[in-house]
């Protein structure tokens, strides 16, 4: 079986004359092969795991030197400027493998190009990075004005937009936890908001619900008996609350530091004079 493997290689490399160190581009070398050769068996990367730790060692016992990239590979198909801008839009909206095939099926249609040479052309133009740090600046527009709100519902608003990004992704929660975790964060949640004032969550929940406090949901996908979706308070809106109802504020309790902080950022007629 080994042997068999090998030759296969061999003639995969004879045919292309590239040898691919990335299992990812392996697999689009042998599925382009399968679709032009149906007749013609190729090892999977599963097999070749079976002899040999990684793909390059696998060229290398076949006395072949492996290649990082597939720039030098020659395909006979004709891509135009449009269709390099077609699979850049499709890599840079679509991070998951399973996104990207199907975007890809009609370009295939419309230019009579197979999916694996696509993406192989793709691999060439450097586009099937698949690292969730490789954001657009739209994506990073719309992930900074909806990063107070759940992964789900950051997920939902790329997508309103035409951008697959899993609600799992890296960059989200990173941004979500570094924003809102800092020390002037843009939303509160009621259990810190609660620390900082001195009052019970129930009582800041109470003052939601009667209209005192605007609030927004979160989007966390929580039972009833857990609490329910959580609150998030603005943190403008927090200001304009105080201002408006001293009242309800208890000095002998409140974070007396944050709040003074709290209310000279956001006094209008100070922020007007250190324009000036």
């Amino acid at each position: 079986m080994r042997e068999e493997v090998v030759q296969s290689l061999k003639y995969l490399y004879d045919i292309y004359n590239t040898a691919p160190s990335s299992p990812s581009h392996y697999r689009y070398l042998v599925a382009l092969e399968q679709h032009l050769n149906p007749s013609q068996p190729l090892p999977l990367i599963q097999v070749i795991h079976n002899f040999w730790p990684n793909i390059r060692e696998a060229w290398s016992a076949c006395s072949i030197r492996a290649a990082r990239s597939l720039t030098s590979l020659k395909l006979d198909f004709k891509f135009t400027v449009s269709t390099d801008q077609q699979l850049r839009t499709i890599y840079s909206r679509h991070t998951r493998r399973l996104d990207r095939l199907e975007q890809l099926k009609p370009l295939s249609a419309t230019t009579n190009i197979p999916i694996p040479a696509l993406a192989l052309r793709a691999a060439q133009l450097d586009l099937d990075k698949r690292s969730h740090l490789n954001w657009t600046k739209p994506e990073l527009v719309i992930l900074y004005s909806h990063r107070h709100l759940s992964k789900q519902k950051i997920s939902n608003a790329l997508k309103a937009q035409g951008y697959e990004r899993s609600h799992q992704a890296m960059k989200i929660i990173k941004a979500r936890s570094e924003l809102l975790n800092s020390d002037k964060p843009s939303h509160y949640t009621l259990t810190p908001l609660s620390n900082l004032i001195g009052l019970d969550s129930h009582c800041l929940a109470l003052w939601c619900k009667r209209g005192y406090l605007p609030f927004e949901r979160k989007g966390t996908v929580r039972t009833k008996q857990q609490g329910g979706d959580s609150y998030l308070i603005k943190r403008t809106d927090l200001a304009t609350f105080f201002r408006a109802h001293p009242e309800m504020i208890d000095f002998r309790k409140i974070n007396q530091q944050w709040f003074i902080e709290l209310l000279r950022e956001t006094d209008p007629l100070l922020n007007q004079t250190e324009n000036e």
